[in-house]
C-alpha cells in the first residue's frame, strides 16, 4: 500500500513511528506493486484509505511542499530495518530548518495588513498579565504561537490558522474538553479585555488563556463591547458506542458588535439567554439627491433604507443611535470623504472609526452580502428590506436637541427616560420609547399611540401582565432551533396576554389602536 506524507514535517515523525515505516521506502520512495487510489492536492497526494479523516491534512492543502512516498509495513519489519540503519526520528531531524521553512511558507498565506492589524492591537494592551503573555508571542507566526515550544503544533493551532484565513480580524475560541481556549494574539486580547489569567506554567508555556462555558457569554460580551468579533469552535459529541477517541470540532457561532449574543447550545442552558442591545451595521452611499443610509439589524434580519438625507440628518442618526464597526462606505461615499466639500462635518465625525469600502451597482444588496459573509450566515439567510417613508412624519431630532433633552448620554445632563418611566420599567421599554422620541413615527401612528395612552389612563379594567420578550430574541432562537421549554413558556404567556386584550371590553379598543403601531417595526399590517 502506498501513501504520501509531507517531507520534513514534524507530525510525520510520530506518524512514521506509529505505522512502523520502512526507512528504505521512506528515503527511496519505492513503489509497491499494488498502489491505492490517492486524491491530488496542491503540492502532493492525500491518502484515502489509511486516513479517512482528512482534517489533519487540511493545513497542507494550501502549501507547496515536497512530498515523498512511504510504505507501511509490519512493526517487526520496521524494527529489523532499524537495526542496521539510523532511527527514523534521527533521519528526519537531520533536515535543519525544515519546520522554519514550513512556518515561513504558512505565513505567506497572510498579507501585511493582517499582521499590522494584530500587531497594532497587541501594542495597545497595557495590563501586566497581557504584557507578560505578549512577551511569549512569535510575532512572525500567523496566530503568534512559538512552534518550537510545547503545543506549538497540533489540531487546535491548525483550527485557529484556518479560521484566521476565513475571518482574518476575529478572535478564535476553541473548545478543549471543559474549557474554551484562545492562543497567541487572541489569548493576549482575552486577558486584556476580559480579565482572564494565563494558562500553563514553566519555560515551555505558550500565550494561552481560557474559560468555562458558564462564563463564555459574558466574556464574549466584553469583547464585542470593545469592538472585537470572535469565532467559536465547539466539539461534536461522540457517537454512542464509538471506539474512536478523536474529537471532531466545528464552527459553532460568530459573534460581532452587531450580533453580540451567543445562542449556540442555548437549548441546553439552565439560564435564559440575555439579549443585550446591539449596535446596527450601517452602510453609506452618496447620490445627486443626497446621502443614502442603510441600517442592518442582524438579529432581526432586517435592513432599513433611508434616502435623500442631508448631512445634518445623517449625522443625527449616526450619533443618536450609534453603529457597529466597521462602517461600510460605498465607493460613492468613499470618494466624497476623500475630498469633502467645505464645511462638511461627516469626515470629522467618522474619524477614528474603522471603515470598509466596497463597490457595486446595488448599494443595499452588496451591503447585505458583506454582512452575511461577516457573520458566516450564507446566502440562504434572507434579510427583509424596508424603505423608510419620509412623507407624513416629523424629521429626526438633531444631536444638539437630543443632548439637551437628555435622550443621549451627556455628562452633567440627567436622563429624560429615567424621569418619565418607573425605576423597575424593563429595558425594552426604555429602548422603545427612546427610539420613538429620537425618530418620531408617522403622524397617524403617533395619534394611535396618544389615543391608546388616554384610554389606558381612564379604563377601569386591569390590563393583563405582559412578559417582555425582545423581538431579536424570538427571531434568533427560532431560526437557530435553540428554543428551550422556558422560552416557549414565556412566549405562550405573552401571546395569551395579547389574546386577553381582544376578549372584549374597554381593553379591546386599546388593542385595536395598538395594531396601527406594529407595522412601524414589523412592516406587516395586522387586521
Amino acid at each position: 500500500m502506498r501513501h504520501a506524507y509531507p517531507a520534513g514535517d514534524g507530525p510525520m515523525r510520530s506518524e512514521a513511528l506509529r505505522w512502523g515505516l520502512s526507512l528504505k521506502h521512506l528515503v527511496s520512495g519505492t513503489k509497491l506493486a499494488r498502489p491505492t487510489r490517492n486524491v491530488p492536492i496542491v503540492g502532493g497526494w492525500l491518502p484515502t484509505q489509511a486516513y479517512a479523516d482528512k482534517a489533519r491534512f487540511k493545513r497542507f492543502t494550501n502549501l507547496r511542499v515536497p512530498f515523498v512516498s512511504v510504505s507501511p509495513v509490519r512493526k517487526s519489519s520496521a524494527s529489523k530495518a532499524g537495526r542496521n540503519t539510523p532511527g527514523i526520528k534521527h533521519v528526519l531531524a537531520d533536515e535543519p530548518g525544515a519546520l522554519k521553512r514550513m512556518h515561513s511558507t504558512k505565513a505567506k498565506a497572510f498579507d501585511e495588513d493582517y499582521f499590522n492589524y494584530w500587531h497594532t492591537e497587541i501594542k495597545r494592551c497595557d495590563k501586566p498579565v497581557a504584557k507578560e503573555l505578549a512577551s511569549l508571542l512569535d510575532m512572525s507566526h500567523p496566530i503568534g504561537i512559538d512552534v518550537d515550544k510545547k503545543n506549538g503544533r497540533g489540531e487546535i493551532v491548525n483550527i485557529a490558522e484556518e479560521s484566521k484565513k476565513k475571518h482574518p480580524k476575529k478572535i478564535v475560541v476553541t473548545r478543549v474538553g471543559a474549557f474554551y481556549e484562545a492562543y497567541g494574539y487572541d489569548a493576549v486580547l482575552f486577558t486584556q479585555y476580559c480579565g482572564l489569567n494565563q494558562m500553563g506554567k514553566g519555560m515551555e508555556r505558550q500565550a494561552k488563556a481560557g474559560t468555562t462555558y458558564s462564563n463564555l457569554r459574558r466574556l464574549l460580551a466584553d469583547l464585542t463591547s470593545n469592538g472585537f468579533s470572535a469565532v467559536v469552535w465547539d466539539e461534536a459529541p461522540l457517537d454512542y458506542g464509538s471506539r474512536s477517541r478523536r474529537k471532531e470540532r466545528f464552527e459553532a457561532a460568530v459573534v460581532t458588535p452587531a450580533s453580540p449574543t451567543l445562542i449556540h447550545d442555548a437549548i441546553n442552558s439552565a439560564e435564559e439567554v440575555d439579549f443585550g442591545s446591539a449596535r446596527p451595521v450601517v452602510g453609506l452611499a452618496f447620490t445627486a439627491r443626497g446621502y443614502s443610509l442603510a441600517v442592518v439589524d442582524t438579529d432581526m434580519r432586517k435592513v432599513t433604507v433611508a434616502e435623500s438625507l442631508t448631512e445634518e440628518a445623517l449625522l443625527a442618526r449616526l450619533q443618536n443611535f450609534g453603529c457597529a464597526e466597521p462602517i461600510y462606505l460605498h465607493a460613492s461615499a468613499a470618494r466624497l470623504l476623500q475630498k469633502p466639500p467645505p464645511g462638511s462635518r461627516l469626515g470629522y465625525a467618522l474619524e477614528g472609526l474603522r471603515k470598509e469600502s466596497y463597490d457595486g451597482a446595488d448599494f443595499v444588496g452588496r451591503l447585505v452580502e458583506l454582512v452575511q459573509d461577516d457573520l458566516d450566515l450564507g446566502q440562504e439567510v434572507a434579510f427583509q428590506q424596508v424603505q423608510e417613508a419620509r412623507v407624513g412624519r416629523p424629521a429626526p431630532l438633531t444631536t444638539e436637541t437630543a443632548r439637551n433633552l437628555g435622550l443621549v448620554d451627556t455628562p452633567g445632563m440627567p436622563g429624560l427616560l429615567d424621569v418619565l418611566l418607573p425605576r423597575d420599567a424593563p429595558k425594552d421599554c426604555h429602548a422603545y420609547l427612546r427610539r420613538l422620541l429620537l425618530s418620531p413615527p408617522p403622524y397617524e401612528v403617533a395619534d394611535s399611540i396618544q389615543s391608546a395612552c388616554r384610554l389606558l389612563a381612564t379604563v377601569q379594567a386591569s390590563p393583563p401582565q405582559f412578559v417582555s420578550l425582545p423581538p431579536q430574541k424570538i427571531v434568533r432562537l427560532l431560526q437557530a432551533g435553540e428554543t428551550s421549554h422556558l422560552f416557549f413558556h414565556h412566549l405562550g404567556d405573552m401571546l395569551l396576554a395579547v389574546e386577553r386584550m381582544f376578549d372584549g371590553g374597554a381593553l379591546a379598543e386599546v388593542a385595536e389602536l395598538l395594531l396601527h403601531v406594529t407595522p412601524l417595526d414589523t412592516n406587516v399590517r395586522v387586521s
